[in-house]
């Protein structure tokens, strides 16, 4: 019985990661194709003030690829919606139900830091204690290089799964910690989500310079 499970569970985790892959591509597609130059213009700007950077490194890796995340997730456009969520209404007779569902989770995916052990055990985040297996095992997050990575993660199928780029951060400073007190007071008013997408981007202020991510 408990081998039957272990394999239905492995069954559906694979159709997950399958569905996964294959909705990002599609988004991906469907970026490229629809995206408003100046809405990214407009975004550019924001995701710069947020971070503390300049508008030109915005376009230099890796920034690049952490602002098309930030674009694609948690941008708000004119219109007051996020692209992602564009996406799945004008795409909304080409999904699946577990399309919608996983689509779902990743319109409420934020990026977070999370705090590592010397055994590159996730121990700790704003609003969250446990981990499941996949994440623990998530070897591009090097405790040696840093103690607290900035992630994305959402829940697919049994798996709580990181997407896109994993930063390494500096956590040892009055802003970081400022930063993080009002992350704290957000969960505690049951705010976190909506505070995470508008203010997520601010943690990279303390991205550490040194290392290649």
């Amino acid at each position: 019985m408990r081998s039957d499970i272990q394999r239905y569970r492995q069954r559906r985790q694979a159709e997950a990661d399958r569905r996964l892959e294959s909705l990002l591509a599609a988004f991906k597609a469907w970026k490229e194709e629809n995206t408003n130059l100046r809405e990214k213009v407009r975004a550019k700007h924001l995701f710069a003030e947020q971070t503390g950077l300049a508008v030109e490194q915005v376009e230099k890796k890796p920034w690049d690829m952490l602002f098309e995340e930030w674009f694609s997730y948690d941008y708000v456009t004119i219109i007051g919606t996020h692209l992602f969520d564009m996406f799945l209404k004008q795409t909304l007779s080409a999904r699946t139900r577990m399309d919608l569902q996983l689509g779902g989770l990743l319109l409420t995916a934020s990026w977070m830091p999370v705090e590592l052990n010397e055994k590159n055990y996730w121990v700790r985040a704003v609003g969250k204690q446990e981990f499941s297996n996949r994440l623990q095992q998530d070897t591009a997050l090097e405790p040696a290089a840093s103690s607290t990575w900035l992630v994305r993660t959402a829940r697919v199928g049994f798996e709580d799964t990181r997407l896109g780029q994993a930063v390494p951060l500096r956590a040892d400073g009055e802003g970081f910690q400022a930063l993080m007190l009002e992350a704290e007071k957000a969960f505690q008013k049951e705010e976190h989500i909506r505070w995470h997408k508008e203010k997520g981007a601010s943690w990279l202020q303390f991205a550490l310079p040194s290392v290649s991510f």
